[in-house]
């Protein structure tokens, strides 16, 4: 898996060959497929256990920041993915790339209850200040992840300095924290008028 994680990032995936692999981890080639049977299943590994990794650091973070403000939790989220993806940008990229590309489907862990667990207190706690508190939350989270990935294949320059959290926390704590309660459905917008009262 090390050979592999350093292979990867400098060959490309359709460069990288079984071959490269295994000289660079010192072992025979047979030695290597009695393990894996091709570099696809040596690639799913590689993101098995990054995201495995991941997730255990969010799970960390989602459980350490309970009870905090929203401002907390969002930042906890951004550093979180920034630290995930400077491991390393360019295997990310090629988890990203040829993943959807290979057919890989979602991987699972065994700290996906646990994540969904504290995600849903997290929901709950926005419940009647935003209209679909789920649905925020996804966007959020979303959002940092993509931004991350760009900034870390198009602007790496700019990928690790702390404006970019900055910027992500006052882009997204004022969507999560909007002032005025969410309105029931079919509410007028317009006040009351008050009934004169009659005259005597």
């Amino acid at each position: 898996m090390q050979a592999a994680a350093y292979i990867l990032p400098r060959f490309g995936y359709e460069a990288t060959t079984t071959n490269h692999i295994a000289e660079r981890a010192g072992v025979n080639i047979a030695s290597l497929y009695q393990y894996f049977p091709n570099k696809r299943a040596i690639l799913f590994e590689l993101m098995h256990r990054h995201v495995a990794t991941t997730r255990e650091g969010l799970a960390g973070k989602l459980a350490a920041s309970q009870g905090r403000s929203t401002r907390e939790r969002v930042r906890a989220l951004i550093e979180m993915t920034s630290a995930a993806h400077a491991v390393d940008p360019k295997l990310h990229e090629i988890f990203t790339t040829w993943g959807p590309r290979l057919g890989f489907e979602s991987i699972h862990t065994e700290l996906d209850d646990a994540i969904a667990t504290e995600s849903q207190a997290w929901i709950a706690s926005m419940r009647g200040r935003l209209r679909d508190p789920a649905l925020a939350v996804w966007i959020a989270q979303t959002t940092v992840h993509a931004v991350f990935h760009l900034a870390f294949v198009e602007r790496p320059e700019i990928a690790v300095k702390p404006e970019l959290a900055d910027e992500l926390v006052r882009l997204l704590v004022p969507f999560l924290s909007p002032r005025a309660p969410v309105r029931a459905a079919g509410a007028s917008s317009r006040p009351r008028r008050r009934r004169a009262s009659p005259r005597s």
